[in-house]
């Protein structure tokens, strides 16, 4: 574990806080831990199962974004991002190679 100053929203105001985060050994092992905590991870199971059977990113972003975040932005800026052609093409491509 490692601790980093982060901005989190807490009562509607912005704070510094000085928090633990996991340390990797390499961007990998990050994702790779992070797409287990989205795809297993309790706090998340409900989303997950919702976008199993649905598969609307929209909807999944919201639910997770409720729970994984401070920042009551935070699913906007996420949709924000995913709106963007680079990023649709990579998701076009990663669900063509579904199984």
């Amino acid at each position: 574990m490692q601790r980093f100053p982060t901005q989190e929203v807490i009562g509607g105001e912005r704070k510094t806080l000085t928090l633990e985060f996991a340390a990797f050994d390499s961007l990998r092992e990050c994702f790779e831990k992070h797409a287990w905590l989205i795809t297993c991870g309790t706090p998340y199971a409900r989303a997950w199962a919702n976008f199993a059977a649905s598969k609307d990113l929209v909807s999944l972003i919201n639910e997770v974004a409720s729970v994984y975040a401070t920042d009551p932005g935070y699913a906007g800026k996420l949709r924000e991002i995913i709106s963007m052609h680079d990023v649709q093409a990579a998701l076009k491509s990663a669900r063509s190679k579904e199984v």
